[in-house]
């Protein structure tokens, strides 16, 4: 803010303001002052009265002192003759052994003395007197006779501003009651115990007291001065402040209303949810004041639903969350709090949210909370990730950046798979390099420092390295590491993860070795379906294919690719698909195979493909067909010939007919029995009755022909046929 400047132009009302405030003060001074200077009068007065007091009790003390004396014995001198007054007594004059004579003094000549003495000496004076004196000099003047009479009324005492010898003393008088320690003296003039004697008046000059009193005055005037000054100083600058400030005001309320169109717009865009109350029934409730878009997506209510309306109502839940105390708190004490995550629950509502909670100067109470019901969630996962994890044999490291990769963390159920507590590992009692084995420690540790040195790096995964267990067992494990940096880029930490692939391990030498079978037994089936002459594919359960032999091109024409999508009704010729369809889809509901079904399918060229398909489903994991994997074998030949023999048989039938017809006029050759053809050319019978049926002849020997041409060989050739 600016300061004021010189010559600035006052309005009007702060003009009048300045001047009244300059008025104000000057009388604030006055008054103040000349009731500062009537108090230091009071008090002037007051110490001189005290000073009396103290004299008369000091002469009262010695009087009775003396008094208790019975009197004393003084030598006598020029001031101290012998007391006229006491000649009546026998032991008044006494002489001691050595000669010296000695008078009684009573406690009123001895009184009388240090009046004497405190007169010349300081100026104070002291003086005994009565109404009735034995001594003439005790006689009262004016002023200590009315205090007398006064005593007689039973006052105590009697103090008063008065003048002697045109000096002003401050005069204080005291009674004297009658002791019986007194009545030696005067029983005589008839006083009994008890009655008033007389007094002692002491009379205290104010001069002294005076002067110090106008310096203090003095003094007094000049710091009211500087004050009234100074308070002129500060009317002057506390104006031209106001001046500003009024300045700085209208230009604050422009601002104010330009703050508020950005706090509309910030509570609106704001994530969070904001709510603002005022406090109803003394703080027992709260109703809505304001409540941002936010707080409208987190619990579903428009402004307009809880605006003007109680927090009881609105969210009837608001007390079992424990909201409602801390706002109730906050409200009372101006303490803001933050009211922890929780789970807010009604019949309409749920959703976990913590709240933020503050008074504001206008006494409305502000909650901002967040919807932390995905984050819970995530915490949820988290915590069951983070259970899975120590329940495995996954073990969860963060290691700090230094020599030996000393464990920050580690999860507990490190112990179970190398047999260290995490505590010996986060204590520092070993370190994660000291349980590497040696033999690949170096390399481990390059591996770390090759991964580090490049800053893109995020993470890595270590080449399977051994450690040892406390009981000296050689474990190997699988380490993959992410890498931690702070905001400059130095590398802090590293964290990730390790696990036992011992067993891993062992099973690979047996794992290749199956590995090799398997590759054999791949390529024996590969080159048998390769080189098969049927085609092999597979389909899900629609009928899709997704795969196919490279036998598919010979037979159909297409590349195995082209039918990847395609189903099998898509080939199928037309008038067989409908029929086909409903076979495959009972096929799939009951889970059985499709044996050596024959269909057609067209050719990429357009031709018509007689197939023999065969195939046996495959299964999910709840037990489903998941689809069907088989062949198929082109039977077109087969049958192109099935239908050629079926004529064929047809014509020999036809010739037979034919031959049973003829049989009874066939030229038959008496000697070499040949037969005669329509063109008189002569064949034998067998090469006839092969030419005209689909019978051929074999020739053999009968048992009779045999024994007749081949003796030698009949028993070999007949063994059971005797020589008949």
């Amino acid at each position: 803010m600016r300061p004021a400047l010189p010559g600035t132009q006052l309005p009007t009302p702060l003009q009048n303001t300045a001047l009244l405030l300059v008025a104000v003060l000057t009388t604030l001074i006055v008054l103040v002052g000349g009731w500062h200077t009537k108090t230091e009068y009071d008090n002037t007065l007051n110490t001189a009265r005290i000073l009396a007091r103290s004299g008369f009790e000091k002469d009262l003390i010695f009087r009775q002192w003396a008094t208790g004396h019975g009197g004393i014995y003084a030598p006598v001198t020029a001031s101290t003759p012998p007391n006229p007054y006491l000649a009546h007594l026998p032991h008044r004059d006494i002489t001691t052994d050595n000669g010296v004579q000695l008078t009684l003094l009573n406690p009123a000549y001895i009184t009388r003395q240090i009046h004497e003495l405190g007169i010349k000496q300081f100026g104070y004076k002291s003086h005994i007197t009565s109404i009735n004196p034995i001594r003439s000099e005790n006689a009262p003047d004016k002023w200590e006779k009315q205090a007398l009479q006064v005593f007689a009324q039973g006052k105590t005492e009697v103090s008063e501003l008065s003048k002697i010898n045109n000096v002003r003393h401050m005069r204080f008088m005291s009674p004297l009651l009658t002791q019986s320690s007194c009545l030696p003296c005067h029983a005589a003039q008839g006083y009994k115990e008890g009655d008033l004697r007389g007094g002692i008046s002491v009379s205290i000059p104010m001069a002294p007291l005076m002067s110090h009193f106008y310096k203090d005055i003095a003094n007094m005037a000049i710091g009211y001065f500087l004050v009234w000054f100074i308070g002129l100083l500060g009317i002057g600058y506390t104006i031209s402040r106001i001046n500003l400030n009024q300045q700085e005001l209208e230009r604050s309320k422009k601002q104010i209303e330009k703050n508020e169109i950005r706090y509309r717009e910030l509570a609106e865009h704001m994530e969070d949810g904001v709510a603002v109350y005022q406090a109803v029934d003394e703080g027992r409730d709260f109703t809505f004041c304001d409540h941002n878009l936010a707080g409208e997506q987190i619990t579903g209510l428009s402004r307009q639903q809880v605006i003007g309306h109680r927090v009881t109502k609105v969210f009837p839940g608001v007390r079992d969350l424990g909201l409602l105390e801390v706002l109730q708190r906050v409200w009372k004490t101006g303490e803001a709090e933050i009211h922890p995550s929780s789970i807010y629950n009604d019949n309409r509502l749920s959703f976990w949210a913590d709240n933020s909670v503050f008074k504001l100067p206008s006494g409305e109470v502000v909650a901002i909370y967040r919807d932390l019901t995905n984050e819970k969630i995530v915490e949820e996962k988290l915590n069951h990730a983070n259970t899975i994890i120590t329940r495995s044999p996954v073990a969860a490291f963060l290691w700090e950046n230094s020599a030996g990769w000393p464990v920050c963390y580690v999860s507990e159920n490190v112990l179970s798979i190398l047999g260290y507590s995490a505590r010996e590992f986060m204590n520092a009692e070993i370190s994660y390099a000291e349980i590497i084995h040696p033999d690949d420690l170096d390399r481990v540790a390059g591996e770390v420092s090759g991964a580090s040195s490049e800053e893109s790096t995020l993470s890595f995964a270590h080449e399977p390295y051994r450690v040892i267990s406390r009981d000296k067992r050689i474990i190997w494990v699988h380490d993959e590491t992410h890498i931690r940096r702070n905001s400059q880029g130095q590398i802090t930490h590293y964290e990730g993860i390790v696990y036992d692939i011992s067993r891993r391990m062992q099973a690979d030498v047996a794992l290749q070795e199956s590995k090799e079978q398997l590759r054999s037994s791949e390529a024996k089936f590969r080159n048998l379906v390769e080189f098969s002459t049927d085609w092999v594919w597979e389909v899900d359960r629609e009928g899709l294919y997704t795969y196919a032999s490279p036998q598919v091109e010979n037979i159909l024409g297409y590349k195995p690719e082209e039918l990847i999508g395609k189903t099998v009704f898509d080939l199928m010729v037309t008038e067989e698909v409908d029929a086909i369809s409903a076979l495959f889809k009972e096929s799939v509901e009951k889970g059985t195979p499709i044996l050596q079904l024959e269909n057609g399918a067209h050719h990429k060229n357009g031709q018509i493909i007689i197939l023999e398909t065969s195939g046996a489903p495959f299964f999910d994991e709840e037990g489903k067909v998941a689809g069907y994997r088989g062949m198929d074998r082109d039977i077109t030949q087969r049958k192109k010939m099935a239908l050629e023999k079926e004529e064929l048989i047809g014509d020999l039938q036809k010739a037979l007919d034919e031959i049973k017809t003829l049989r009874g006029i066939l030229p038959l050759c008496s000697f070499c029995k040949k037969i005669r053809q329509d063109n008189d050319a002569w064949i034998d019978v067998d090469a006839y009755i092969h030419k005209h049926s689909e019978a051929d002849i074999s020739h053999s020997v009968c048992p009779q022909c045999a024994q007749k041409h081949y003796p030698d060989d009949y028993k070999a050739i007949y063994p059971d046929k005797d020589d008949n």
